[in-house]
């Protein structure tokens, strides 16, 4: 683990919560020709599996950053990003625009997390990094999971991730059966609801938990104990994302909630995250959901989502927001 960011406090600053960022440069040429050497035509066609959106970088991390710096002060132990031999470009901007924060910043890289499975290395998919996040030297009890399209969009409490002690799941049950019935699950498209479907069947139940694009808090102490239980490894032998693999969120959503007691509280989302498509072609679509944010004081959460979809009009209205949101954002 290399150390980005050094807080000017002690790197342990009383908050219970690490937040996970994982992370990609996809525009890097090195990065370009170490997936090109494991992308066949078929795979590289798929924009589910390979398309520029699960790997094109647009800034969006700042705002990812620089929001949990802004905003998770009562709540962030650290920052920890986990890439593939990259080192996104934020020291200098960390130094001129949040110098007195507290939260230190992290990196660590996949060889550390597949530490034993090197095997599985290179790997260009978020469910297989996000399988083995629970590894990190060091990480919290609990920890957050975030991807980089997400911010925090006003001040959250601990209570927002850890009510009454326990991670908090803003899921809701959904039927296994009527996944098989509508067809959105066929072993070969990879839809939101494909990798989350086979939480019901590892764990036998006749429902999975249904996220919500929010960050996602979590236990390490359940992965530990149940990646080999639970025959986990299944997520590593894919390097790109594949219909096969389980989403591990809802996986441990689904085990949580389904015993008694719950080891996870299930918290209702309504007015708490607002989820935007940025390639819409709506009239205005993007001014009237910042709008929405900015006059909903119970919104907390943010998901931007392809960012790179943007016009170039729009993509100054999102910067000019976002900057004037935590205060110091700039790219």
């Amino acid at each position: 683990m290399k150390q980005l960011w050094p807080a000017p406090l002690s790197s342990d600053n009383g908050n219970p919560l690490d937040f996970v960022i994982t992370w990609v440069d996809g525009e890097e040429v090195k990065h370009r020709e170490k997936m090109r050497a494991f992308l066949s035509p078929d795979m590289a066609a798929r924009d589910d599996v390979a398309g520029r959106a699960r790997f094109v970088e647009c800034g969006e991390l700042y705002a990812c950053v620089g929001s949990i710096l802004r905003f998770a002060s009562k709540v962030a132990r650290r920052i920890i990003l986990v890439t593939d031999d990259q080192t996104p470009p934020l020291a200098a901007w960390l130094q001129e625009h949040f110098p007195d924060a507290q939260i230190p910043v992290f990196l660590v890289d996949h060889k550390e997390i597949f530490e034993g499975y090197e095997q599985y290395l290179p790997v260009f998919n978020s469910i297989s990094i996000e399988t083995m996040l629970w590894r990190i030297p060091g990480l919290s009890k609990h920890y957050v999971c975030m991807n980089d399209d997400f911010m925090l969009v006003r001040e959250v409490e601990v209570s927002d991730f850890l009510p009454n002690g326990v991670p908090a799941a803003y899921t809701k049950p959904f039927p296994a059966w009527l996944v098989r019935l509508i067809g959105n699950f066929n072993g070969k498209k990879l839809t939101f609801k494909a990798t989350m479907f086979h939480a019901a069947d590892i764990l036998g139940k006749s429902y999975f938990e249904k996220l919500t694009h929010v960050p996602y808090t979590v236990s390490k102490t359940w992965f530990a104990e149940n990646f080999d239980r639970l025959g986990l490894v299944r997520n590593l032998r894919h390097r790109f994302r594949d219909a096969e693999q389980v989403n591990t969120q809802s996986l441990f959503y689904t085990a949580a909630l389904s015993v008694k007691p719950p080891f996870a509280e299930r918290v209702s989302a309504k007015g708490k995250v607002v989820f935007l498509h940025c390639g819409s072609k709506k009239k205005d679509y993007l001014v009237k959901h910042l709008q929405r944010i900015d006059h909903t004081s119970s919104v907390r959460f943010a998901c931007f989502n392809d960012v790179f979809l943007l016009s170039p009009s729009d993509l100054q209205v999102y910067e000019t927001w976002v900057r004037g949101k935590i205060c110091n954002f700039t790219t």
